[in-house]
């Protein structure tokens, strides 16, 4: 469902989701598996369902945040393997876009006008980068890299609460949760 939504929005440049639309998209698309794996290693672990729950729940803040940071290292930095501002070619609206969009509504026509060109040109339209540029101009990246960064440190904060102080995560996996986390973010 997250992936379908993601993509209805991808190829219907004039759809702005609600900012609540992209946390829930990102989390039925990027952190399901995340949230799955921990579900899956809680119960087989013994835990309780009220500990299951907390740890799905951080999961799903770490996914969520992932997908932001990883929306924000698009248009700022490139990712790995991909092209900076291939997510505007698309027509991906990432946190930044949508803060923006809804920052700034006047701007909106401009912002399709650069999706429908880069769609047709790629990543060396020169509307990728003015795209690119507008929101350099504004907060929305920084907004959109804290939202993420906050995310993630609340997950981590849950896995180093009392809740978790007994569990039993050895040195080990709490290490490696800790390097996964740090990794992502």
């Amino acid at each position: 469902m997250g992936q379908a939504m993601d993509i209805q929005w991808h190829r219907n440049i004039s759809i702005i989701p609600e900012i609540e639309d992209y946390y829930l998209m990102c989390k039925m698309k990027t952190s399901s598996l995340a949230r799955l794996a921990a579900e899956l290693g809680a119960h087989a672990a013994g835990a309780s369902q009220e500990i299951i729950n907390i740890i799905a729940n951080a999961a799903d803040m770490v996914g969520i945040g992932f997908q932001i940071l990883d929306d924000v290292k698009n248009l700022t930095t490139g990712n790995p393997g991909k092209k900076l501002g291939d997510d505007v070619v698309e027509g991906k609206k990432g946190l930044p876009v949508l803060l923006y969009m809804h920052k700034y509504p006047e701007k909106r026509e401009r912002i399709f006008y650069c999706f429908h060109v880069a769609k047709r040109e790629g990543t060396n339209a020169p509307e990728v980068g003015e795209l690119i540029d507008a929101l350099k101009a504004t907060d929305v990246f920084a907004e959109a890299e804290e939202k993420g960064r906050a995310l993630i440190k609340n997950a981590q904060e849950i896995f180093k609460s009392s809740e978790f102080t007994g569990y039993p995560l050895n040195e080990n996996s709490r290490s490696l949760l800790d390097n996964l986390i740090k990794l992502i973010s």
